[in-house]
């Protein structure tokens, strides 16, 4: 999980923040806990998260990127519903 969030946030303090306040009760928990991460970050967490970042001229090549990593994203979650029992994916639907 630390590679999924460090590919959401640079920031080496933010990851730890988003690993410590982990399990995540679904989307909506975690997109506030990611708030709350985001609050407590100073100057310099904030410099080495932009640093991690692409520069704006660079975006163009960068799509492709986001691309790959949503497509590995979206294939890690198909892949984790195949192995769900029925009564979870029951659930989902």
């Amino acid at each position: 999980m630390e590679e999924q969030l460090r590919e959401c946030c640079g920031s080496s303090r933010w990851v730890r923040l988003m690993l410590d306040q982990r399990p995540f009760e679904g989307l909506e928990d975690m997109k506030k806990k990611a708030m709350e991460a985001d609050a407590q970050l100073t100057r310099e967490d904030w410099l080495e998260a932009f640093a991690a970042h692409p520069e704006v001229k660079n975006c163009k090549e960068d799509i492709g990127t986001k691309k790959k990593v949503i497509s590995k994203w979206e294939a890690q979650e198909q892949s984790g519903a195949a192995q769900a029992e029925e009564k979870v994916l029951e659930e989902l639907q």
